[in-house]
């Protein structure tokens, strides 16, 4: 309250404003329809979005490397940097959305966009951390119409953002075709 201490902390959901109980359709379980629902669906502005937070501190985020992983995997170094009065906890947060060229063959719908990972780290003031994450095929894995988890090719934009308007974006391409990662229990994919 007086400042001495800085805590950091990040909204585990979505607020969202009056008119979403109005907008919305309850009795409709679908995720995507209407509005949308979650992070990953919602069309509109929400109050304060999903991985929200602020801190008495300024942070800024930059994009070191990317570096190529085996495996189909591109390892993504994200510098983080305090340049406030107070050191504090940082979170860094790793999106990924896909590209209007991906395509599911058993159709869903396809999230605006999904966290794939995320990292909490402290940073003195001056100073500089890394953090870093790695993207593969199945990273952007997707849930297709039978509730199999599929790799898609085509273009995904990844996102690594602190939630406090500091984010920064690569693009990778996967040309690999369709497989499943991991099949919907049950499923003839099994």
């Amino acid at each position: 309250m007086f400042g001495d201490y800085n805590p950091g902390g990040k909204l585990p959901y979505t607020i969202y404003p009056a008119s979403f109980a109005t907008d919305s359709d309850f009795l409709d379980m679908s995720m995507s329809n209407g509005v949308g629902r979650t992070y990953r669906f919602y069309k509109r502005s929400p109050l304060w979005p999903f991985g929200f937070g602020l801190s008495y501190s300024n942070f800024s985020l930059a994009l070191r490397a990317a570096t190529p992983l085996p495996n189909n995997c591109t390892s993504y170094a994200v510098a983080v940097s305090n340049t406030g009065p107070l050191d504090g906890d940082e979170v860094v947060q790793a999106y990924f959305a896909p590209g209007s060229n991906v395509r599911l063959s058993n159709a869903a719908p396809l999230p605006l966009r999904q966290l794939f990972d995320f990292q909490r780290i402290h940073v003195r003031v001056g100073e500089t951390v890394a953090v870093s994450f790695a993207v593969c095929d199945e990273t952007t894995a997707l849930v297709d119409g039978r509730g199999d988890i599929v790799s898609a090719p085509g273009t995904y934009d990844v996102t690594f953002t602190n939630g406090a308007g500091q984010s920064i974006s690569a693009t990778i391409g996967k040309t690999a075709p369709e497989r499943v990662v991991e099949p919907f229990p049950g499923s003839s994919a099994a």
